[in-house]
């Protein structure tokens, strides 16, 4: 370890915790982890991540299975705006005869992408 004015100088030590006061096992490992980042070595959990990517795509895929077949049935002329016109969907969810379980759905899919595209980042 530097000196104490080395230690000052250097903010991502401003924190630092001497080992000798971090319980041996992993409190002590993190900590060391924590001043020496780029020696951390973490499991990424490779084939657990593909699961779940894999997981949610089948999830996405229903989905959109579901929100086809809610457009293809929208085919009266006030409904068949829902396409084109955000506004005239978001409130259906309000009036006689909207598709509220159409909002609903888009809702719940911008929630799993979002979730799911940052597995992919």
């Amino acid at each position: 370890m530097g000196s104490a004015q080395s230690l000052v100088s250097d903010p991502n030590l401003l924190a630092y915790i001497p080992e000798s006061r971090l319980v041996k096992g992993n409190p002590r490992l993190a900590g060391r982890m924590g001043l020496f980042p780029e020696l951390s070595i973490v499991r990424r959990f490779g084939e657990l991540n593909s699961q779940n990517l894999l997981r949610m795509q089948a999830e996405l895929i229903n989905m959109e299975r579901d929100l086809r077949v809610f457009e293809r049935d929208d085919c009266d002329k006030h409904k068949r705006e829902y396409s084109v016109d955000w506004t005239a969907l978001s409130e259906s969810a309000t009036e006689a005869g909207g598709n509220p379980r159409q909002l609903y759905l888009l809702n719940e899919i911008k929630v799993k992408l979002k979730e799911y595209s940052m597995y992919l980042i």
